[in-house]
Parts: structure tokens; sequence; C-alpha cells
């Protein structure tokens, strides 16, 4: 569900609060993937503590994803600095948090005002080296430049941008990131009468405010107390297109690259057909920044990712266990999960390329408005067509049952839409033997001359049902159609004189030329002779500039579009982006819909209500469903609507209902 919250916004919070009122006994229980075990209950979670309330002020922290290793070399290096986090999430992004329009100014606490001017929404650094960074009060060493709100002076809601090397292990990163939140919020707001904390993570910095909120650091380090500072001022934990269950990529990382650099022609052909310069290069570049460093195989980040890294991790003893992400006082913290479904952000919805122009030359697609999308897009993309050709390791982004809530776009090509009429439209052409001979001069077969000027191997995802069905085209070709049979024709430049004939004085040359003609095309002349008496008489035949033949044609249909495959981001599988199993099996794990029996040692286990909130965007409204793992952190409609329906309303406390309350 992705809209229609607002109208029943008052009855929703009746309904959960009366739920938690009640307490746990509503829901359907079910045993953890280890399986219950006999023995003590221990007592269940407690709610909230009295620090959280509807009107204390709030305090949004973003938690951006991986990065490359920091480059001392390159003067345009800016991982691990503010610089960094402001290129990642975007001015627009931040906006909507804020709930305010773009094109109004935004302030840091240390009087800065932001735009789309001094925040470039179109922050990158090219393969050239060509930098666009935004560096307007972006000083790493003032507490005041990490802030924003809609005036130097608002607290009672403002965001905090965080900042890390995202290269080393997950432990290092959540280490790192817990030390800079907990001084930044004292430096700014003071332990006492702070904000609470809202966490906001992209991809990896989703599994860092996992290992902050479940706090597995030693007992008595500073990194312990600065996390339980934290978990006890969270509200709850939203993450963005994080893979809780790890990236199928990830463990395919080294192949992927090699394969992209192999310059296979199915990835040749897709690079030229993108409006991207160097697009191969620039889909590894992207996978080692956006995605994990992928390819660097000694990167402990990278390691972290793979899917078997995760499943230790989410399991038995691992830190990444769901119910251990808890307040101090035992209360669960709310973990809200989206993602996109569409590597390509929604640019190849469409079988029938639309042009664009871009720097004076034309493409059949359009990536998005900055340098920035076009990037990561076309990057993804690529990615996406590597994994999908891999030998061996990947392939697939998992195998579900038709109608299935994961499988809501559909990966095919135009080749592949097209191949269940192709057989029989070619069965028609046949039967016109000018028109065969016009397709193969053509050159481009029955497909193109149907369908389009594209190469048909280039992937679309489509959200909604395509069918090839069977049309009729119009093309210039000059021909002379005989006026009783019009499916008999002559090419003209086979007889071009043959109008001007007299049909006495010339019968003879008359009769040559048809004869030679026809037969040459195969038509059986002494049949067609005795069934059109008038077969040699040029007053019977009329010139003709086009031909019309049968052919294939695409038509949008209304159904949902599927193919039997989990969806992706380009980089996280959408069950992997929901935590939908959580590394357990089973569908759904920890909802908070449901009651669910944990293990806490081999002779006690407790009971407890999930805490996990996943929205599967499978509506036509969803504002984030065709997103890819670059564009959802930069998504303005998508930063509203957490303001209008997380930001504004939930609360600390898990229940049944659509949202957590106060």
């Amino acid at each position: 569900m992705c809209s229609g919250w607002s109208a029943r916004r008052a009855i929703s919070v009746l309904v959960v609060s009366a739920t938690a009122a009640l307490g746990a006994g509503g829901g359907v229980r079910s045993d953890a993937a280890q399986g219950a075990i006999r023995g003590t209950i221990a007592p269940g979670p407690r709610t909230g503590p009295p620090f959280f309330g509807r009107e204390r002020p709030k305090v949004i922290v973003l938690i951006h994803g991986q990065s490359d290793h920091p480059h001392s070399d390159d003067p345009n290096d800016i991982v691990g600095r503010l610089a960094h986090a402001r290129k990642e999430w975007g001015y627009a992004f931040v906006c909507g948090l804020l709930d305010t329009r773009p094109g109004k100014a935004i302030y840091t606490f240390s009087g800065g005002a932001l735009t789309s001017g001094s925040w470039p929404e179109d922050a990158y650094v090219s393969l050239t080296g060509e930098a666009h960074l935004p560096h307007y009060y972006a000083r790493d060493g003032v507490v005041g430049d990490h802030f924003v709100s809609t005036s130097p002076e608002r607290r009672d809601l403002s965001v905090m941008l965080t900042h890390r090397d995202a290269s080393k292990s997950l432990e290092a990163q959540a280490a790192a990131a817990a030390n800079q939140i907990y001084d930044l919020y004292n430096a700014a707001f003071g332990s006492g009468t702070g904000p609470q904390i809202i966490l906001l993570a992209h991809s990896m910095g989703g599994l860092v405010s996992r290992y902050i909120l479940s706090n597995p650091f030693p007992a008595g380090s500073p990194q312990r107390q600065k996390a339980d500072f934290i978990r006890d001022r969270t509200l709850f934990l939203i993450t963005l297109a994080s893979p809780h269950d790890g990236s199928r990529v990830a463990d395919s990382s080294q192949a992927l690259i090699n394969l992209i650099r192999s310059a296979l022609p199915d990835l040749r052909i897709l690079c030229a057909f993108l409006p991207m310069p160097n697009v191969g290069d620039n889909a590894v570049k992207l996978l080692q920044q956006l995605g994990g460093a992928v390819g660097q195989m000694d990167d402990p980040s990278t390691r972290n990712l793979t899917t078997a890294s995760i499943e230790r991790m989410n399991g038995k003893d691992g830190p990444l266990q769901p119910h251990l992400a808890r307040r101090t006082d035992g209360s669960l913290v709310p973990v809200y999960c989206l993602s996109g479904r569409d590597p390509s952000a929604g640019c190849l919805e469409d079988p029938l390329f639309r042009n664009v122009t871009i720097g004076g030359t034309t493409f059949p697609v359009y990536l998005g408005g900055t340098e920035k999308a076009r990037s990561e897009t076309s990057g993804l993309i690529v990615a996406d067509q590597a994994f999908k050709l891999l030998p061996v390791g990947g392939n697939t982004w998992g195998t579900v049952e038709a109608g299935s809530v994961l499988d809501r776009i559909q990966r095919v090509t135009v080749a592949d839409l097209a191949k269940d009429v192709v057989e029989d439209v070619l069965g028609l052409i046949e039967t016109d033997h000018v028109v065969s001979r016009l397709v193969n001069e053509y050159g481009g077969g029955v497909l193109e001359v149907g369908i389009g000027h594209t190469d048909f191997t280039i992937p679309v995802y489509l959200d909604r049902k395509w069918k090839v069905v069977e049309g009729a085209c119009e093309l210039e070709y000059k021909h002379l159609q005989y006026k009783n049979a019009p499916n008999i024709k002559i090419p003209y430049d086979d007889c071009p004189d043959l109008l001007t004939l007299d049909p006495i004085r010339d019968a003879v040359k008359i009769i040559e030329v048809i004869t030679v003609v026809l037969t040459k095309l195969q038509y059986n002349v002494v049949e067609l002779a005795k069934s059109f008496v008038g077969l040699f008489n040029p007053d019977n035949w009329e010139l003709k500039e086009t031909v019309s033949f049968p052919c294939p044609k695409l038509k949008k249909l209304t159904s949902p579009a599927s193919d039997g495959e989990v969806d992706s981001d380009g980089f996280v599988g959408i069950d992997s982006a929901l935590g939908v199993y959580l590394s357990t099996g089973i569908k759904n794990y920890f909802d908070h819909s449901e009651i669910w029996v944990i293990n806490l040692s081999a002779t006690q286990k407790t009971e407890m209500r999930g805490s996990w909130y996943r929205y599967y965007g499978t509506s036509d409204d969803c504002v984030w469903r065709r997103d890819n793992h670059g564009t959802i952190r930069t998504n303005a409609k998508l930063s509203r609507w957490l303001y209008n329906e997380l930001i504004t309303m939930a609360g600390p406390t898990v229940v049944a209902g659509p949202i957590s309350t106060f």
C-alpha cells in the first residue's frame, strides 16, 4: 500500500492503539526458524520509554550506503566527508523530508542557505575526473553544517547528514556511525532535552543502522554506550533498498566485473544504445561506488554484502537477529522497509522506444535529466544485463510463483515478446511474393519493419503486459498491382514500361514481360491466366507507391506484468530489500502483524510481536515502485510520502496496525 492512508489516518491510530492496549493476543503465533524449544517463557518487551512523545522534536538522521575506498591522491575524492553525504542524498529529497518544496532555501544550523544552486542535484564525479560537487557549507569540522532545517533556528524538525568511510567492514562502519551520531547530536542539542531520532538509511546504511540498534559492541566500550544512547532515542528506522538478506550481485561480483569488461556482443549493443559515453566503464565504476565496491574482493564491505555473510549475521547468535533491534528497556524499534523494482527507473518501460536528443545526438531512450541520473541508471541497466548473462553463480534474482507480490515487473526483450507470432506473420508474408522480396531487401526483417528501428535484444522492464499482435505496415515501395486481385503485385523496376505499352500492338511483349516477372516471383502464370482473363492487359494494372503487408505490432494491455522472477532494483532483489525472509525461509519473518516465538537460549524462549513493516509497493500510485538502487535516495515524491505517512505519524511502539504508534 502506497497511498490512501491519509483519509483513514485517524481511524488507523484509534484501532492500533486499542490493539496495543489489549496486548499481544490479537496476532497469529509463529515460531522462529530455529524452532520452538520447551523451557521458561521470558517476559516480552515493554512499550517505548517516556522519552518519546507526539510533540517532542524530531531529527532525521541520514545514513548513506556503500562507497569506494578513499583516495588521498584524488583532489575530487569526498569519500568519508560531508560533501559525500550531500552528493548521495540530494537537495530535493531533503526538502521533502522537511515538508518544503524545492525552490525554497533550506538552512544549515550554521546559517548557510542551501538551494538547488548551492546544493546541486546533479552532483557527481565523472569518469574523466570532472567534478560537480556540493561543497557549500559542507565543512567536516563544523557541527552546524551537518544539520539542515527550514530555518537556521528551527529545531522541532531537522535533518542530520552523516558520513563515513563505507568501504570498511559492517562493524567498523557501525562504530564510526554511532560515534558521529552521538557526537553531533550532543553538540547540537545536548543529552537531556534533545529530539527523538528517526534513522533513514540507504543500501548498506540500513545494515549499519540495524547493527547500531542491536548493539553487539563489547560491554563497557564507548561504542556500546553510544549505541545505547542512540537506540533509546530512536523512534523507528526506515531503510531504502537495503540488502537485508544480502545481494546476489555481491555474490558474483568479480565474475560480473569481468563479464562487463569482456565486451560481449549483447553488452556492446546495450552500451551503444544508452545515451551515455563509456557506459561499460561507467557500470564498473558505479558498482564500485554505489553497490558495495563490487569487484574488489579484498574489501571487507563487499564480503559483508554477500548472501552467505548476511545469513550468518541474521542467524542464531548473529548481530542482526531482528529481535535484537531494541531499546535498553526491551521495547523493539520499528523497522520500515521500502525498495524500488526497476533497474531502468522506468526509462525502459516502453518497448516502443521514444527518441531523445542529448548534446546534439539522438538516442532511443531517456535516462533522466541529470548527469548523475543517467550515469547511475545506465550503469545499473548494464550491470543487470551482465548479471543475466553470467554463465554460473547468477542469472536470476530468484524464482517465484505466478502472481507473487515479489514479481510485478517483467524483464523481457522485444524479440522475446514477438517470438510467438513472428512465424505466423512470416507465413502470411510468403503468400505475397513481392512483399517477401521487399522484407528481404529492407534488411531489417519482419520485426524491425513492424515494431521499430532498434535492436531487439535490449531489455525492457514492463509493469503492464504487452502483446504482439498481427498488424499491417505501409512502406514506400513502387510496384504494379493487379486490380482484380490486389495480392498479385510485381515490382515496378522489373517492368517500368508496362503501363505505356499498347494492349494490341505490344501484346506479345506484354505477355513476355508479365510472364517473366511473375515466374521470377514464383507465381503459377498458367493458373493465374486461367483465373484472370485480363491478366495480360496493361489497363488492368495500376501503379502503387506503397505496399501494405502483415507484420507484428505491439499492444499494451491492462493486466499486470510478471516473469516468474523476483524483481530487483539492479543491485538488490526486492525480497532482500524488504527483508522478506531474513535468512529464515519464513515469509514475512518477524512481521509486526504476528506474535513470534524467539529462542533466547537452549532452555529459554519468549514471545513478542514482530517489529518489521514491509511496503511491497505494488499499487499504481506507489511513487517509488519504479525506482532503482540509485534513484530511490533522490526521489522527492518519496521523501514527501515519508513525511506525510511516517515522519509525522509513526510512533515508537510496534502494533498490529499499519504503523507503529505513540
